[in-house]
């Protein structure tokens, strides 16, 4: 029986991805976005784990781009760019009427707080799970394991949604359900499936 349903925040309850971030950026410096991606990868994975800040990321990608750190725009970038999945929203406050629904998202600390300020509703969640607390990123299967053990549920009592497919796998990999999210309507029909909604 399910009793935690966990979700992923960007590109699930936030419509926002990376690949907008690189465009973005692309368009303001004319530098390639693939070779901004490939610059970006590796700092964002130390950001994601709390071990860079985004001041320290602005000064170390700004070097490689050749531009000044205010141009990058790491967190008020996110802030514009973002938005709300209002639908969801609406399905997630239904499913915590019976359910214990929980975020667990791979984020930089800038970009945790920017999306509690303004974009979801501080109460629309249960708790809250980000990697730059946690130190440890999806896909790897001791975060799975680190929140439904925090939760007091084990890993078949508990359905995780992303729209990322190896961050699913990951779940799976941990004993949970796992739902690849390609949108609400899909998402209602599996969650419906499962018996959850």
């Amino acid at each position: 029986m399910i009793k935690l349903i966990i979700f992923d925040l960007g590109g699930v309850v936030v419509y926002y991805t990376e690949e907008q971030y690189f465009s973005f950026l692309s368009k303001k410096t004319e530098v390639p976005a693939n070779k901004i991606k490939n610059i970006f990868n590796p700092l964002i994975d130390e950001m994601e784990k709390g071990s860079l800040s985004a001041t320290q990321m602005e000064k170390m990608a700004s070097q490689k781009l050749g531009v000044k750190p205010s141009v990058l725009e790491w967190t008020d970038a996110f802030e514009r760019l973002a938005k709300p999945n209002k639908k969801l929203i609406k399905i997630i406050r239904t499913l915590g009427k019976r359910y214990k629904v929980v975020v667990l998202s791979n984020i930089s600390k800038s970009r945790y707080r920017a999306a509690f300020k303004e974009l979801v509703p501080k109460d629309l969640f249960y708790k809250r799970f980000a990697s730059c607390y946690m130190h440890i990123r999806k896909p790897d299967t001791r975060i799975y394991k680190r929140v439904v053990e925090s939760m007091g549920v084990k890993p078949e009592e508990a359905v995780f949604i992303d729209n990322l497919t190896e961050n699913v796998a990951g779940a799976k990999n941990a004993g949970l359900y796992g739902i690849h999210f390609i949108g609400n309507n899909r998402l209602s029909a599996d969650l419906k499936k499962l018996g959850v909604l």
